[in-house]
């Protein structure tokens, strides 16, 4: 019997090789066990056929209920479409190895217990959220109670509960499948999350004396971004020369003095990724307080440029970012306490520098891709059935 890692074979939503698709998630994860030897290669499960079709069959006339709906996987066409992917996705891997040790999807969107192209010894996933989460949206305009939303949790649930292991980001997610789906605890395994970094960065000296808080996120509303830039009109009263950069939304959603609007930076784009590496290399502390956020992964790569960070307690946040010695934590929302904190780190740089110092530690630790790559694959050799 080899001792070497296991046969893997990868499923996703989105070219798994595509530094963009699932915020570089897929890139970072599948470059991590291909590095480990353990992967043999990874396909895309969806055809822009059957993602035009769930598009339309989420169809609803208020813009972002329609969002919602497509996001959350309730399209009128779901069953068809996943029924669909299911089967693409397991043809495409079969091409691959149709009997690896483990096929590991991403997400619940394919359901690979009933079909015959390929056959794993164990099937296992790896997530960032579920339907469950999903509906804790702050912004929600889904009724939870909707038959379709009923038919999404329990079509997952029918997933889940085909899966020989479920791994999962945070720790605030795997009790979700314990709570929401019923799953056995011994079978939801939290192995983290890694910051989508193209290497792990040097460490930055850095003058703290100077305020740069940097915000980077491409849903300006739900990551908190109006209320970031209320705390920071706050701060400038205080601290002039103060400034705050905000990447990710395509309109500038401010026009106060100090406020630096960056756009949305294409990191797939050399040019665009020297710009990020810049921006988090300069700003002297990292700021986003969300009302929704499924995997935050933006705070590691934050914590990974050695800045102290800001976030709101939503989710799994607080497991990141440690309230006191990494950052400070506020509810969404808050902006007065948001305001407090952003003022106290401006004006004590010894305690931003030790904060930052604390959260590149545990990043270096805990948050790369390569450690959730052994985390992975001990979590699937100990599951593995005897041959």
């Amino acid at each position: 019997m080899s001792h070497g890692p296991p046969t893997l074979v990868g499923v996703t939503i989105g070219d798994p090789w595509d530094p963009l698709s699932w915020s570089g998630s897929n890139y970072h994860l599948f470059t991590s066990l291909k590095a480990k030897g353990a992967l043999k290669g990874a396909v895309d499960a969806r055809s822009q056929i059957l993602d035009r079709l769930e598009k339309l069959g989420s169809y609803e006339r208020d813009r972002e209920l329609w969002l919602q709906r497509y996001f959350a996987g309730a399209s009128r066409l779901r069953a068809p479409a996943r029924a669909a992917m299911s089967r693409l996705g397991a043809r495409r891997a079969a091409a691959i190895d149709p009997r690896p040790d483990a096929l590991l999807q991403v997400g619940a969107y394919y359901d690979f217990s009933s079909v015959s192209a390929v056959r794993p010894r164990l099937l296992c996933s790896y997530h960032d959220g579920n339907i469950a989460t999903y509906m804790h949206r702050d912004d929600l305009l889904l009724d939870a109670d909707a038959p379709y939303i009923k038919s999404v949790h329990a079509y997952e649930r029918r997933v889940y509960d085909a899966l020989g292991l479920i791994m999962c980001r945070t720790e605030w997610l795997r009790n979700s499948f314990i709570e929401s789906f019923g799953q056995e605890p011994t079978k939801v395994v939290n192995v983290g999350s890694g910051a989508n970094l193209h290497s792990v960065p040097d460490a930055v000296g850095r003058n703290y004396r100077d305020t740069r808080w940097l915000f980077v996120g491409k849903d300006f509303v739900r990551k908190g971004g109006p209320q970031v830039v209320d705390a920071f009109e706050r701060l400038r009263a205080s601290e002039p020369e103060a400034e705050l950069w905000i990447v990710g939304p395509r309109e500038n959603p401010s026009t106060q003095p100090g406020v630096r609007f960056f756009g949305r930076i294409d990191r797939s784009d050399p040019e665009g990724e020297a710009l990020m590496v810049k921006l988090y290399e300069e700003a002297t502390g990292f700021v986003m307080a969300p009302f929704y956020e499924p995997s935050a992964s933006v705070f590691l790569e934050a914590m990974g440029y050695g800045l102290p960070c800001i976030g709101s307690t939503f989710g799994a946040i607080p497991e990141f970012v440690t309230d006191g010695t990494t950052g400070y934590l506020v509810l969404p929302g808050d902006v007065d306490h948001l305001a407090e904190r952003m003022i106290e780190l401006s004006s004590n740089p010894a305690t931003a520098k030790a904060m930052g110092e604390a959260g590149r530690a545990r990043f270096l630790r805990d948050f790369t891709w390569d450690a959730v790559g052994s985390r992975i694959l001990d979590a699937i050799v100990a599951r593995l059935p005897n041959s």
